[in-house]
């Protein structure tokens, strides 16, 4: 832990500075400040809208005329998507705007009165106090090109997700239907599959084919070539299969046919916003530098540049380890040594681009497939090597983002300056 850096936010709250706190909900909002004498103000009330911001704002004017303060500073939790049009607002009109973690003020509320009590006018006060405490990070609001780019990204892993589950259910459905499919044709988004799925999921309509008519079928419809080996092997399995038709009567018209065509028009989504992703990376000057590492592409570029607002933006490429959630804890208390894991304290999306790029690192050719091949050899398991090189990629990309430099297999030569 950086106790050096929470005491300089602990400082950085001065004694004519405001401090108060705004629990975030989806129509009203309450607001409470942190007095000299530490006591809090009766809970402000105000509305998701215009006129409740400006209420806010008079009110917040109104305590510092009362109680001499001179400045505000604003603290809220990140609550989903709720907290962003409040924030904007208030850094337009000049007030500085931080956050606290919501597992804090959780943790927080029963220590706080010793009463696991929580109700919006408490968790206002606890904000507050967090902040008061050096517990809160400053609110950055990404604008511009940089917003798109953060919903784009974002956007292109819901449809992820989302393609991931539909293509899970279409398999629940052969596996139930025709289970000895998958043996044969085991990647289910191959034109040729998907083209037998839709016509021929029963494994009686198949047993009613011959390899040749299936062969000119798919030959005219999906695919120039055919393997006709499989398709022997698909129509011996229909004849000896285990599947049932029951629960199918009439249902397999639209049923699979839907779905096929979810797993379609969600491929088309998916592609047009990794073509719009391409296209607005290439715009952030990071891109470059970060590319010129060998199995670094546009795509993990713009997650990194999207989850962290550029890497520039950290002092150290540990703050961005951090970040994603893979600085190491354990838990230990007297001559009991926990085990050490990684915190998942952070950013989901940011860790989970720098695991599947360590992979790609793991292999061989690649910049860190040393280091991946001296951590397993020092009897490192296999993941928690995984999870090492994906940090050392992430400080090798803060590095070069923060030195403006392409990579190169040999660290540059760092200048020393003489002694006085």
């Amino acid at each position: 832990m950086n106790y050096r850096r929470i005491a300089e936010k602990r400082r950085a709250i001065k004694s004519n500075m405001m401090v108060v706190g705004v629990d975030v909900a989806k129509f009203k909002h309450v607001a409470r400040a942190l007095l000299p004498d530490h006591t809090f103000t009766n809970p402000c009330y105000f509305t998701n809208d215009i006129h409740g911001f400006n209420r806010f704002l008079a009110k917040t004017s109104e305590w510092r005329r009362k109680y001499g303060f001179t400045e505000i500073i604003v603290g809220m939790e990140p609550t989903g998507h709720y907290f962003k049009p409040l924030a904007r607002w208030l850094i337009r009109q000049d007030v500085q705007v931080v956050l606290v973690m919501p597992r804090d003020v959780s943790h927080r509320k029963a220590d706080f009165n010793n009463n696991p009590t929580k109700c919006d006018p408490k968790d206002a006060i606890l904000i507050a106090d967090l902040v008061a405490g050096g517990c809160y990070f400053p609110a950055r609001l990404a604008q511009g090109n940089l917003a798109v780019l953060q919903r784009l990204v974002h956007y292109r892993w819901q449809l992820v997700k989302d393609r991931t589950r539909m293509l899970n259910r279409l398999q629940a459905d052969l596996d139930e239907r025709f289970p000895e499919f998958a043996a044969v044709y085991r990647d289910v988004t191959t034109r040729t599959a998907q083209y037998l799925i839709e016509h021929y999921s029963s494994p009686g309509t198949l047993a009613s084919r011959t390899v040749a008519q299936l062969s000119r079928e798919i030959k005219q419809h999906c695919a120039h070539t055919v393997d006709e080996t499989r398709l022997t092997a698909l129509l011996s399995k229909a004849a000896e299969t285990i599947g049932s038709e029951d629960g199918w009567n009439g249902l397999s018209t639209f049923v699979i046919p839907g779905k096929l065509k979810t797993l379609k028009l969600l491929k088309e989504q998916l592609e047009e916003v990794e073509a719009a992703i391409g296209r607005l990376v290439w715009t952030f000057a990071d891109t470059h530098y970060m590319t010129s590492v060998g199995g670094i592409g546009p795509l993990s570029a713009a997650v990194y540049i999207a989850e962290t607002g550029g890497l520039g933006n950290y002092a150290a490429g540990d703050a961005v380890v951090k970040m994603a959630g893979l600085d190491l804890c354990e838990q230990s208390t007297g001559e009991t040594h926990g085990q050490r894991h990684i915190s998942h304290y952070g950013r989901s999306l940011l860790r989970t681009t720098a695991y599947f790029d360590a992979l790609v690192q793991s292999r061989r050719g690649m910049p860190l497939h040393d280091l991946y091949e001296q951590l397993v050899k020092r009897g490192k398991p296999k993941v928690e090597a995984l999870v090492a090189v994906g940090c050392a990629l992430l400080r090798l990309l803060h590095a070069l983002v923060r030195d403006q430099r392409t990579y190169t297999p040999k660290p540059p030569a760092r200048s020393v300056q003489p002694a006085a």
